[in-house]
């Protein structure tokens, strides 16, 4: 190698270590990251007052490192049933989220429109969750959740979550955890995705939910005690809390060595509205034929000590349900 060559080797390192080299402040919502960035850590709180977002990621080929950094949404004493906004918004292709937390959000972390996204080693603990209103003595009806809609992400809307991915293919879910919130993770038409090694425990609605979501594997995943709609000896309705829920055509899925243990519902799969002809089609020439939850293999999970039903699936086709473990669940 020349003297000149060699000088411009130097060059063009010094130019694409400056591009990064720089660890970026979380200053004010809006604020958006266009490029490969490392998050200087500490806590920021940026709340989303306008309710479309507190910090942007949007690019292709991007890598956004938190390095621990914390994303804080409201103040420590306000209740998380008041929390609002949204923490994190990511679109583009081929995002990779790392190392962050974000708590005190109305949904901690939304991607739509990502395809080869990955979200690891994400802490999504904290964000909203109702206030109940049901007492050891008795029921309260307004607790029921009615995952039946999510065609307008009533999901997030109504109920918030810690995770929502909509619209994306190819998406890697991994060691990511959720606790003190009402959802962890929610997916809403994402195929041909993994989502393995989480956590999400510990909540009053679902650990996992799936819209509309088909060929996916879910692996060795913690999805414990996600329920509501529990007085032990009084009334065990769950309310429609589950570790993981399966609702409106989310067809081919391995579903495999996960543990969602002390649920409303283990496992909670319904056809769908759309799919029984409760909803209007959505074209005239609309094949009703096999449109539920349908050829989806459901092995080796623990779904024990149910409010209510280890395994409920209906309407549905050509599942397979294998070595799962059922021990006292209550209906």
């Amino acid at each position: 190698m020349t003297y000149g060559e060699a000088t411009l080797c130097i060059a063009l390192l010094a130019t694409a270590s400056a591009a990064i080299a720089a660890d970026v402040t979380l200053t004010r919502d809006g604020q958006t990251l266009t490029a490969t960035t490392r998050i200087e850590p500490g806590v920021y709180r940026v709340p989303d007052a306008d309710n479309n977002g507190a910090i942007f990621i949007r690019g292709d080929g991007i890598t956004v490192d938190f390095q621990g950094a914390t994303l804080v949404g409201a103040p420590d004493e306000q209740p998380p049933d008041q929390y609002a906004g949204k923490g994190l918004v990511l679109t583009g292709r081929n995002i990779t989220l790392r190392n962050a937390k974000v708590r005190g959000f109305h949904a901690g972390i939304f991607a739509v429109d990502c395809p080869g996204l990955t979200v690891e080693d994400v802490d999504i603990s904290g964000n909203y969750q109702k206030h109940l209103l049901s007492t050891p003595e008795a029921e309260d009806g307004s607790d029921w959740l009615f995952p039946h809609h999510n065609e307008k992400d009533e999901w997030m809307e109504n109920y918030g979550a810690g995770l929502y991915v909509k619209n994306s293919e190819g998406v890697t879910i991994r060691r990511v955890k959720a606790r003190h919130g009402q959802n962890g993770i929610c997916l809403s038409g994402v195929n041909k995705s993994k989502i393995y090694d989480n956590d999400c425990s510990f909540l009053s609605g679902w650990g996992l939910a799936l819209w509309r979501s088909s060929n996916n594997v879910i692996t060795r995943n913690a999805f414990d005690f996600c329920i509501r709609g529990y007085s032990h000896g009084v009334y065990n309705r769950g309310q429609d809390s589950a570790g993981i829920l399966c609702f409106e055509q989310n067809s081919g899925n391995i579903i495999a060595e996960n543990s969602a243990t002390h649920g409303g519902d283990g496992f909670f799969g319904f056809a769908g509205r759309e799919a029984l002809g409760e909803a209007a089609p959505p074209s005239p020439d609309f094949d009703y034929r096999r449109k539920g939850c349908n050829d989806n293999l459901l092995i080796n999970n623990d779904f024990s000590y149910a409010a209510a039903h280890g395994i409920e699936m209906t309407f549905s086709f050509g599942c397979k349900f294998i070595n799962n473990r059922l021990v006292e669940n209550a209906i």
